[in-house]
């Protein structure tokens, strides 16, 4: 892959293109994302760009894609321990419309930054409001426990989302896990896994999850961070194809 320096204004084209083809939403905000020990450094900006679009999975009919987009200010309150906010947006009718508010709080221990185990929690809180639905109240609880080796970096997410308001009060159990190779400094590859395992008390057999695999690339141009992913469903509860892309812009 070529190291040429892009300018900016090409990045943020690449991500308006992006854009433009999202014109649905998911019902609420869903991350496709695994947590490693990456966060913003003391008095740090940053923003990030995710939007995700996937095919309904096979038990679905008729077939659909969704969009899922979301944007999120993350500030480095101190080394270990990055504050954010988060902002679903969903379009309807030609327009951006916020369907949802989370602040965001990680925390990762001192550890050494070149080899060797980490360990971190992350917290969300917030409401989710789709258009044309009711406002639900969420928490999630986020553990981050990885390992690097050279150019390894191993990374697993148990993760809890926690209903706080509705009818459904289940603690819902949803894992992740990742392995990225870094090539050099600006390019990476990798693989993450994602389970959506159902209510923690009872947890659904494997043919009704949703388990998906991805390919991941991770680069930057100039500043800019780039993460792209392609997912395949692993069971039929899954959304066959999934295309993910998040843009990271230091402010």
């Amino acid at each position: 892959m070529s190291r040429r320096v892009v300018r900016l204004g090409g990045v943020l084209a690449l991500l308006g293109a992006v854009l433009a083809g999202a014109t649905s939403a998911l019902a609420a905000p869903e991350e496709v994302k695994v947590y490693t020990d990456d966060i913003a450094e003391q008095g740090e900006h940053a923003l990030e760009w995710q939007s995700t679009f996937a095919r309904s999975p096979k038990r679905e009919n008729p077939e659909c894609t969704t969009v899922n987009t979301m944007a999120e200010y993350a500030y480095g309150w101190r080394d270990d321990l990055e504050l954010g906010v988060q902002l679903p947006l969903a379009r309807r009718a030609g327009e951006w419309r916020a369907t949802g508010l989370f602040a965001e709080a990680q925390y990762i221990a001192p550890h050494d930054a070149d080899a060797g185990a980490y360990w971190g929690v992350r917290a969300e809180a917030g409401v989710a409001a789709p258009i044309d639905e009711d406002k639900t109240w969420h928490a999630q609880l986020v553990g981050i426990f990885g390992w690097r080796s050279g150019s390894l970096n191993l990374a697993l997410n148990p993760g809890f989302d926690i209903p706080l308001t509705g009818d459904a009060r289940d603690v819902l159990f949803e894992p992740a896990a990742g392995v990225t190779w870094h090539i050099d400094k600006r390019h990476a590859l990798g693989l993450e896994y994602f389970v959506e395992a159902g209510p923690l008390k009872k947890l659904l057999p494997r043919n009704q999850r949703s388990e998906l695999l991805f390919l991941t690339a991770d680069t930057r141009i100039d500043e800019v961070g780039l993460h792209v992913g392609v997912g395949k469903a692993m069971t039929d509860g899954a959304s066959r194809r999934v295309f993910k892309f998040i843009a990271e812009f230091p402010l």
